[in-house]
């Protein structure tokens, strides 16, 4: 008789750990709440810093930061202030500055950094505009004001420090032309002869290796007979010219710019503009425009005569000359 195999023991009976389930628990409630506390502080600081950053903006507004220009002259100097417009010069002149620096190798054309761009354009035409204006303002108070008398006169003219204003100071100038108002208002009293007078003085010094011519101007030119262009200033020369303005023509209105535009195209080193009376200011943009359009533009001193000439100021100012108060 065959022996039966001993019976298979059952397996054993786990037992399950019931403290690690508890953690296991517990784990799973606390890892939810945890991250939402996370979120929670990540979007509590993001709030703080953006109305930080809100505040900080709003003070700088309301510190009244915006940038803003007067457009002026200083009265000994030739300008006159017009404050508180908002200027677009700065711009036009931080484009310039940007042209300048983009390219530190030099590889770019030099002519072509000379061409304005449409903002610089823009800008300076918005700039003459206002000037425009303020000259008008000024024209017009002193049309309305009570007029100032003159005391006894010299027989020449002189401006500040006893300047000869043909002259003006600084290096002489190689080549000179000299454009004269002789409009009815010169022809009073004894203007005009002076003004000549004075020329006469500043003529009679140039040396034989200078050059010179005068225009005259009312509403209409008056050119010289002595000869076409610029002149030697030689004695023939100097007579002749002293001759032709012994006979001063003229009587009529205030127009320089047609004089102007002949005096430019002669391409001279120094231009000398004298006017008693104020013109179209768009005749003194004009002006400014026609000499910069020169390869190498003219010096453009000016010399109001009795009264300070607002347009001759901007004209001086815009040109690199200097402005001459005569008396």
């Amino acid at each position: 008789m065959m022996n039966k195999p001993p019976p298979i023991p059952p397996p054993p009976i786990s037992h399950r750990n019931h403290e690690s389930d508890a953690s296991h628990r517990l784990y799973w409630m606390l890892a939810p709440a945890v991250l939402l506390g996370v979120l929670f502080a990540i979007f509590l600081l993001s709030w703080i810093v953006n109305r930080s950053d809100n505040g900080l903006g709003n003070d700088a507004t309301e510190s009244g930061s915006t940038p803003t220009v007067a457009v002026s002259l200083d009265q000994e100097n030739g300008n006159v202030s017009n404050q508180g417009r908002q200027t677009t010069s700065n711009n036009a002149n931080s484009a310039v500055a940007d042209e300048s620096t983009s390219d530190p190798l030099g590889t770019k054309d030099p002519n072509e950094s000379k061409v304005p761009s449409s903002e610089t354009k823009a800008a300076s035409e918005e700039d003459v505009a206002n000037n425009q204006e303020t000259i008008l303002r000024i024209v017009e108070e002193k049309r309305t004001s009570k007029p100032s008398q003159s005391g006894a006169m010299d027989a020449n003219l002189a401006a500040r420090d006893g300047v000869n204003p043909f002259v003006g100071t600084g290096t002489p100038a190689k080549t000179t032309v000299y454009v004269i108002d002789v409009s009815g208002s010169m022809q009073t009293s004894d203007r005009l002869p002076r003004v000549i007078s004075t020329l006469k003085v500043a003529v009679d010094l140039l040396h034989s290796d200078q050059k010179f011519t005068v225009i005259l101007f009312d509403d209409s030119t008056h050119i010289n007979p002595v000869g076409n262009g610029l002149l030697l200033a030689n004695k023939k020369n100097k007579q002749a010219m002293y001759d032709w303005l012994d006979t001063t023509p003229g009587g009529g209105g205030t127009n320089p710019l047609p004089a102007m535009i002949i005096a430019i195209q002669q391409k001279p080193e120094k231009i000398v503009l004298l006017s008693d009376g104020e013109f179209n200011p768009a005749s003194a943009f004009a002006i400014t425009q026609a000499n910069r359009s020169n390869a190498k533009p003219a010096r453009i001193d000016c010399v109001g005569l009795m009264e300070e000439v607002e347009t001759l100021k901007e004209i001086a100012k815009s040109n690199k000359g200097t402005y001459y108060q005569a008396q």
